[in-house]
């Protein structure tokens, strides 16, 4: 058994580091761990001490945004399960444990956890709990997205799903959400599991100002999904 976490990153390297080691330093039971870091920023980065451990492999690619970025990622993987994490979150202690142990329970295609929302400085301040199990695929398309960051999924249906659509450049998790809940079912863990920045830093790479167009391509997709209407 084994768990692949792919981490697209772009110009935020201290940041980086956080991830990479929050991951570095799980103990699962049964399961063996590898790392996949994309450096999507066009150079190289600078010489780091998480980059010599023979479970990190690091790729680079050239500005071809997060969708691209995380799909290299799953393809090069060699994982039962993958976990995608963003360059400025971390996981928490006992998280890919609570998660695959939750996996093992239930066989679902796709199990997350609760989750911690910090400021810039790192500092929690809300903790959301994981709610919606089962076949979610209306919850879904309405732009629920459940965390990457707080979440696995079976490495053989993420494939099979044909990945993150590099098309939305926003709601890329709502979207794949809707489609692998047409083939799987969703399970959660009440453990807090992940720790999302969520600040005011200049610094993030989405493009809000696409939400609304991203939003409207997701449900046309989703309408348009063989047996939709009756799930």
């Amino acid at each position: 058994m084994m768990i692949s976490c792919v981490i697209p990153t772009y110009k935020r390297e201290d940041l980086l580091r956080r991830a990479v080691e929050s991951v570095l330093t799980q103990a699962v039971d049964g399961a063996d761990i590898e790392v996949i870091v994309v450096n999507d920023a066009g150079e190289s980065l600078q010489p780091a001490e998480w980059q010599s451990d023979p479970r990190v492999t690091l790729v680079n690619t050239q500005n071809v945004e997060r969708c691209y970025a995380r799909n290299t990622g799953a393809t090069m993987a060699r994982g039962d399960y993958l976990h995608f994490l963003d360059d400025d979150d971390i996981i928490l202690p006992g998280c890919y444990q609570a998660l695959l142990d939750t996996a093992r329970k239930s066989d679902a295609g796709w199990v997350y956890g609760a989750y911690e929302e910090a400021d810039d400085g790192g500092n929690p301040n809300r903790t959301v709990p994981p709610w919606p199990t089962g076949s979610v695929f209306a919850v879904a398309v309405a732009g629920l997205a459940i965390p990457m960051g707080a979440s696995l999924i079976k490495r053989d249906l993420f494939l099979k799903s044909g990945g993150f659509d590099p098309a939305l450049w926003v709601s890329q998790d709502a979207e794949l959400l809707q489609r692998l809940s047409v083939i799987t079912h969703i399970e959660c863990t009440e453990q807090v599991v992940s720790r999302f920045r969520v600040g005011v830093t200049p610094a993030s790479t989405t493009s809000w100002e696409l939400a609304a167009e991203c939003g409207r391509l997701q449900r046309e997709k989703a309408f348009s999904m063989p047996g939709a209407a009756g799930l």
